[in-house]
């Protein structure tokens, strides 16, 4: 229930004060008696809840004093150790950040500061829970409470522009060199990069379809496909389904999966967990037989595939790990332009995972994504798999 102002309670109680005295009045009025002190009294009454009605603020406002800027200080005098800590990347990558940023459309023509706007927009999405609020924030940078939800938006902006350009599937020769590397590193042919879906955790239900994101762990959540690189590198990037849908039906919808001629070759593909259907363009683990010990042939597939695929497992903890806000988002989504500005913040954090790639965080532990087996016919979509599994068997028999 909202919480009523001073100004407020002390009009309600004015109101059923002079209401009863207008009964009174009337009583006094039919026994024919006039009373002067009480008319004065009644006057004065009325005179006051006038003087209130037309006041916005029973008192002056008083004028919040902050701190000079501190923008100095974390710039150039708080220790690099510290400022990572606080700021979730290095003074080198948040320069070279600031380089790119102020280049944009955003920023172009405006007398800001670029250096400000980003350690706000770091700071926010580098913060778990309620750690970042608005007001919290404006007083450990002292600026204005309002002001700090304007820098973050106009960032996020500014670095979505950018997203064409750090966030890209690979071309051809990109494709080779990649699928070269991850051969010779995991064994592999012709392998572009690994899949795996993740569960973004929302503070509030809902208010659209709130109960369709309702995840298999028990907690409302958006969903999120990442597809990256040997290097952690992210390729594709597709969020904002809701927690309920199964990560296979996710990638299956995907523009990467619709296109697949165009973005792969006759021979290339994508390692997985054992939620994705197996097909030309992906190579997923073998699902356990309900009730049944799983071939060792196919155990040992796993196993190998395994120590591949956990780069895209490794790839999510990075990114989770530098920014926190997105291990418990607090936007309450009600409507559509909720859901797109949420979109828009993780796109706005992968281009900085990508262009930071290099200055490694913390990663957070992924949980074991594998959902409940899809009751699909494989015969028919297995054939790669089976083709990339007798090749590491005669690779090793070599």
């Amino acid at each position: 229930m909202p919480k009523q102002s001073f100004r407020q309670r002390e009009l309600s109680k004015l109101r059923k004060l002079l209401k009863q005295i207008l009964i009174w009045r009337e009583e006094r009025d039919n026994l024919a008696l006039t009373i002067k002190l009480e008319d004065e009294l009644d006057e004065m009454l009325l005179q006051y809840f006038y003087y209130i009605s037309s006041r916005r603020y029973l008192a002056d406002r008083r004028l919040l004093k902050r701190a000079a800027s501190r923008l100095e200080h974390y710039l150039l005098f708080t220790p690099a150790d510290c400022f990572k800590i606080q700021f979730r990347l290095s003074r080198p990558y948040f320069y070279a950040v600031v380089g790119l940023v102020k280049n944009t459309s955003v920023f172009r023509n405006l007398a800001v500061c670029v250096e400000l706007h980003l350690l706000v927009t770091l700071k926010f999405f580098g913060t778990c829970g309620n750690g970042a609020t608005p007001n919290k924030l404006a007083d450990f940078f002292s600026i204005g409470t309002g002001t700090v939800t304007l820098y973050v938006q106009r960032t996020v902006d500014a670095l979505v522009s950018l997203r064409e350009n750090v966030i890209a599937w690979p071309t051809d020769t990109k494709r080779r060199e990649l699928s070269s590397r991850i051969k010779q590193r995991w064994k592999f042919p012709n392998c572009v990069g690994f899949v795996d879906g993740t569960l973004l955790p929302l503070e509030f239900k809902p208010r659209l379809f709130g109960e369709d994101y309702f995840s298999r762990k028990m907690y409302y959540a958006v969903n999120c496909l990442v597809v990256c690189d040997d290097k952690g590198r992210i390729l594709y990037l597709n969020a904002g389904w809701v927690g309920s849908a199964h990560d296979n039906r996710i990638w299956e919808n995907s523009k990467l999966y619709v296109n697949r001629d165009r973005n792969f070759n006759n021979q290339e593909y994508l390692l997985g967990d054992s939620a994705y259907t197996p097909s030309a363009v992906m190579v997923p683990a073998f699902k356990r037989p309900p009730n049944e010990v799983m071939p060792s042939l196919q155990e040992w597939f796993n196993s190998h595939l395994a120590q591949a695929r956990i780069k895209a497992e490794h790839t999510i903890g990075m990114l989770k790990g530098r920014f926190q806000w997105l291990k418990r988002i607090r936007t309450l989504i009600s409507k559509k332009e909720d859901m797109k500005r949420l979109i828009r913040s993780v796109d706005a954090l992968a281009v900085i995972h990508n262009l930071v790639i290099g200055d490694d965080p913390p990663i957070v532990e992924e949980e074991s994504s594998d959902e409940e087996e899809l009751h699909i016919d494989v015969t028919q979509s297995d054939e790669r798999r089976q083709q990339i599994m007798q090749f590491l068997l005669g690779d090793i028999d070599d």
